[in-house]
């Protein structure tokens, strides 16, 4: 029995039925920390008091009036060690085999908080083992997908990520162990619910080594549902913004403003076709250099440093374009970018026809004037006469008022 019970790798002690040590085998004495010598012979409960408030004593108790083999896991405080005990009664005494399993119940107690806090936390994360299957899932996350946690845990990660999903989560993975602790991967995926529904997400992943030099995944979800909208929306806005850009018949041009000048980043065909400028042509010049007339720069400059105060701009201006100057409508529209600065769209409405109107009808009617005057100061020139000619008062009162109201007219007239 000696040389067996030194070859096991469990402590083992034997005691009879007065509780007293028979036997201690070299494992007992290394984790008790006491020779057998001064064991064999005294009673357990003397020689180790602590261990009557412990499940120690209730259970050798139990085992000898049951005559039952109990097998119970128990702290020893003295010791500051986890033992694993089984116990096996017999009509003499009680066997016990024993051994230190602190590192095991260190674990399962960090473990245990771990679970705690996965059960309090409001973040959607999870906890994959080596074979990607989930050992741990937040509460958040488990709702969030449509399960019941108890559903999740064990299962693999296919059951709530697609083919491309798992194929980048081994990738990233796979790069994650060569990096120092701590590193981090972050993609933007989708992951499949209960419903099957997809869940636009970004998901964070970080390695947790554990003692046996395996990988566990710590996956942080972030839910991107409402981002992924607002991404479309912006992409949908931007195509028929792009759509609007195109066609406009305006002329149309994006510029930067860079030390004050207006730098071309884009334009219309309608600006093209106007100003015979190709946007691969002059994308980066600065816009007055390509359509200024002479003695115009520094008006432009003032329309320059309103834009990049942030004021709308309207202005009735000439430009140089593929016919000649030509007289335009323009409305300046800046718009702060944040880090790239302050850019602009400038649209230029063409009024050419507009004004050429304005000045023929400007000539006609002083000529019209002029015409009006001379006929009214006939009129007037008679009306006169007429009234120092006649001897009939209601004649002459007639007259003056026709020289009144021609008069009137003539003053209209010149206005």
């Amino acid at each position: 029995l000696r040389e067996v019970s030194d070859r096991v790798d469990d402590g083992f002690f034997g005691i009879d039925n007065e509780w007293q040590f028979t036997y201690l085998n070299a494992r007992a004495e290394s984790l008790l920390q006491r020779d057998a010598e001064e064991l064999i012979g005294q009673t357990v409960w003397e020689e180790f008091p602590e261990a009557i408030t412990r499940a120690f004593y209730e259970r050798y108790h139990r085992a000898m009036e049951t005559q039952e083999p109990v097998d119970f896991e128990e702290y020893f405080p003295p010791l500051g060690i986890w033992f694993q005990v089984r116990a096996y009664p017999s009509d003499t005494g009680l066997s016990v085999y024993f051994e230190d399993v602190t590192e095991r119940k260190e674990r399962e107690q960090e473990l245990e908080r771990y679970e705690r806090v996965f059960e309090n936390v409001s973040d959607m994360i999870a906890v994959l083992d080596e074979n990607d299957e989930f050992v741990l899932v937040t509460p958040s996350l488990a709702e969030r997908l449509g399960y019941d946690r108890g559903e999740l845990i064990g299962a693999h990660v296919s059951a709530v990520a697609g083919e491309t999903t798992v194929e980048e989560s081994y990738e990233l993975g796979r790069e994650l162990v060569d990096e120092p602790p701590g590193s981090t991967r972050q993609w933007e995926t989708e992951i499949i619910t209960a419903d099957g529904d997809l869940l636009p997400v970004e998901l964070e992943f970080s390695l947790l080594e554990t003692d046996a030099g395996d990988h566990q995944t710590l996956c942080a979800v972030r839910d991107i549902s409402e981002l992924a909208d607002t991404r479309e929306e912006l992409a949908d806005q931007r195509d028929r913004f792009q759509y609007l850009f195109e066609y406009i018949p305006d002329p149309v041009v994006e510029v930067e403003f860079v030390d004050g000048e207006p730098v071309v980043r884009s334009t219309n065909s309608a600006f093209t076709d106007v100003f015979g400028h190709d946007q691969s042509a002059i994308e980066g010049r600065s816009l007055n250099e390509l359509i200024l007339l002479p003695g115009q720069q520094a008006a432009a400059t003032d329309l320059d440093e309103e834009a990049i105060e942030g004021n709308v701009q309207r202005a009735e201006l000439r430009r140089l374009t593929v016919d000649g100057p030509r007289q335009f409508l323009f409305r300046g529209l800046p718009y702060d970018t944040g880090e790239e600065g302050v850019w602009g769209f400038g649209i230029y409405t063409d009024i050419s026809e507009q004004k050429r109107h304005e000045q023929q009808l400007q000539v006609l009617n002083r000529i019209l004037r002029h015409n009006l005057r001379n006929d009214l100061n006939v009129v007037i020139g008679l009306a006169e006469h007429l009234a120092g000619d006649s001897d009939d008062p209601e004649s002459v009162e007639r007259a003056n008022e026709l020289v009144s109201q021609a008069r009137s007219l003539v003053d209209l007239g010149d206005k």
